[in-house]
């Protein structure tokens, strides 16, 4: 059996691409699609300040919904009522490594590779070789 290879140059292609995937595949696509997001809100909590409360502990990634057109929906975000203000204002000083920004940074570091990770996990899970 074939590895799942391809080629996107767009987000809209990516995203009918992860469609495609998730109506073929959606037990597979489900799973690497959450540990993808899982690895990173990893990313993200070992740069989310911890000068106040409880913040670091209120990260979540949700479980993923496949809808019926094959669009992936999953939650990734901090509950605390005070994240959006210590994510967003950036004028604010926190210990390094932490940072404002700590969600939205560590998305855009894998944007470009989360693709590729996710049809690992797949043809991983379907029992294939390669990326």
């Amino acid at each position: 059996m074939a590895d799942i290879n391809i080629t996107v140059t767009s987000p809209e292609q990516l995203a009918a691409q992860l469609r495609e995937f998730a109506r073929d595949f959606p037990t597979a696509v489900e799973a690497s699609s959450w540990e993808e997001m899982r690895l990173v809100m990893n990313e993200s909590q070992k740069l989310c300040p911890v000068e106040f409360g409880f913040l670091r502990g209120s990260g979540y990634v949700s479980d993923p919904v496949i809808m019926a057109d094959g669009t992936i929906l999953i939650s990734i975000g901090y509950s605390s009522e005070y994240a959006v203000y210590v994510h967003e204002i950036v004028t604010n000083y926190h210990k390094p490594p932490t940072m404002a920004k700590f969600l939205e940074l560590p998305l855009i570091y894998r944007r470009d590779r989360m693709l590729r990770n996710i049809i690992a996990r797949i043809n991983s899970r379907l029992g294939r070789t390669g990326a």
